[in-house]
C-alpha cells in the first residue's frame, strides 16, 4: 500500500485552505475508504508508463490513444531538457518539504535542476476538471522539495523555479514561473497553516476547492452548512429562482456532485458492514449475463467466424499506419452545444 503523508502535496489544495480537514479525516479514518475507480486506475498506468518511457526501460502496452496523449507530456519534457544547459532530470522521485510542513512528503512526477533554474512537472491524464497551473500548491510544495535536494550553494544560484501542468487530453499544457523569493513566501504560507491544522481546536472554512475531494465531507457539519445554507439556500419551492442563484448551483456542480456520491458510499458501507441506517437497506441488484469460459469454443463450433463481430480500425489507428490520405474519408461531427462558462 502506498503511505502517504497528512499533509501530501496533492491534498494541499484542500488543508491549505481548511486546516480543519486534517482532524476531521483523523477522528474518521477507519470509516473513510479509498475506493478504486476506472480514473485512478488509468491514471497511475499512464504515470507508469511515461517515468518507464523518461528513464529508457520497457513499459507494458497500452491503446495507441494513452501512448499518443503520454508522448505529449514526455516530448514536452525533453524539449527542456535537450534546451536547457546543464540540466539533469528526475523521474518520479520522492521529496521532502518537512522544513517547512512537519512530516510532509510526495512524490513528484518529474524535476529538472539546472545552474539557475528548477523545473518541476505534474501529468494529469484526467479530463474533467481542468487543473490551473498559478499557484498550483502541489507544485509549489514540489518544488521546495526539489530546493531541499540540492547543496546551499546550488541553492544559492537559484534565480527562477518554472512548474508545469501537462493535461494533454485537452490540450492544457502550461507553465507558471516564480523567483525563489516567492517560494520562500509560500513556505511560510505552508507552515503557519500547517501548524493551524495541528492545534488542539480545528478550524473549519469550507469552499468548493477545499471540500470537493475531502474525503471527510460527510462527516462534515461545516461542508453541509456551506451546500445547504449558501448554495442551495434560494431553492424555496414556492419562490422563482433567480439566474444569480441558479449560477452559484452551477459554480459549485462538481462539489454537490461529489458530495452526494460520497454520503451514498458512506450509509452503503455501513448497511454493507452491518450498521443499520434509518430509512435504508441493501437490496438484491439486477442479475446481469456473461459468457461462460467454453462460450468462444463452442460459439466457434457452432458458428465458424460468424462468431466473431469485425469493424474498422479507429482513425487514429489508420492516420498511424496509413498516413494524411486517410483524411479525405474523415468527416467533423457537430456535437450537441456544451454549458461553458464566460471568462
Amino acid at each position: 500500500m502506498i503511505k502517504h503523508s497528512k499533509f501530501s502535496a496533492s491534498s494541499s489544495e484542500r488543508w491549505l485552505r481548511c486546516t480543519g480537514s486534517i482532524f476531521l479525516i483523523e477522528k474518521y479514518k477507519d470509516e473513510i475508504k479509498e475506493k478504486p475507480s476506472i480514473f485512478a486506475e488509468e491514471g497511475t498506468l499512464a504515470h507508469d508508463i511515461a517515468d518507464k518511457i523518461l528513464r529508457g526501460v520497457e513499459h507494458q502496452e497500452c491503446d495507441e490513444t494513452m501512448l499518443n496523449y503520454i508522448m505529449e507530456y514526455v516530448n514536452y519534457i525533453r524539449r527542456y531538457l535537450n534546451n536547457i544547459e546543464g540540466a539533469i532530470g528526475y523521474s518520479e522521485t520522492k521529496l521532502h518539504y518537512d522544513n517547512v510542513v512537519t512530516g510532509g512528503f510526495g512524490t513528484c512526477d518529474y524535476s529538472i535542476i539546472a545552474p539557475e533554474e528548477i523545473h518541476v512537472f505534474d501529468l494529469k491524464y484526467g479530463k474533467n476538471l481542468k487543473v490551473e497551473v498559478k499557484n498550483n500548491t502541489q507544485l509549489q510544495l514540489y518544488a521546495i522539495g526539489v530546493m531541499n535536494n540540492i547543496s546551499d550553494q546550488e541553492r544559492s544560484k537559484i534565480k527562477n523555479i518554472i512548474m508545469h501542468i501537462v493535461q494533454p487530453r485537452i490540450g492544457n499544457i502550461v507553465s507558471w514561473t516564480i523567483t525563489s523569493d516567492q517560494l520562500a513566501d509560500f513556505g511560510y504560507y505552508a507552515m503557519t497553516r500547517a501548524i493551524e491544522a495541528l492545534e488542539d481546536t480545528p478550524k473549519f472554512t469550507p469552499s468548493n476547492e477545499a471540500c470537493l475531494y475531502c474525503p471527510a465531507k460527510p462527516f462534515c457539519k461545516a461542508s453541509h452548512n456551506l451546500i445547504k445554507h449558501e448554495i442551495l439556500k434560494g431553492f424555496v419551492f414556492d419562490d422563482i429562482v433567480s439566474d444569480s442563484e441558479l449560477k452559484v448551483v452551477l459554480d459549485h456542480k462538481n462539489l454537490i456532485k461529489k458530495y452526494l456520491e460520497d454520503v451514498e458510499s458512506l450509509v452503503y458501507d455501513r448497511l454493507n458492514a452491518g450498521i443499520k441506517f434509518n430509512g435504508y437497506k441493501l437490496t438484491v441488484g439486477h442479475k446481469t449475463s456473461k459468457w461462460t469460459s467454453d462460450a468462444e469454443r463452442y460459439l466457434l463450433f457452432k458458428l465458424g467466424q460468424d462468431a466473431y463481430q469485425k469493424k474498422l480500425i479507429t482513425i487514429t489507428e489508420a492516420r498511424r499506419i496509413i498516413g494524411n490520405d486517410v483524411e479525405e474519408f474523415v468527416e467533423r461531427i457537430d456535437t450537441s452545444p456544451r454549458l461553458s462558462k464566460e471568462n
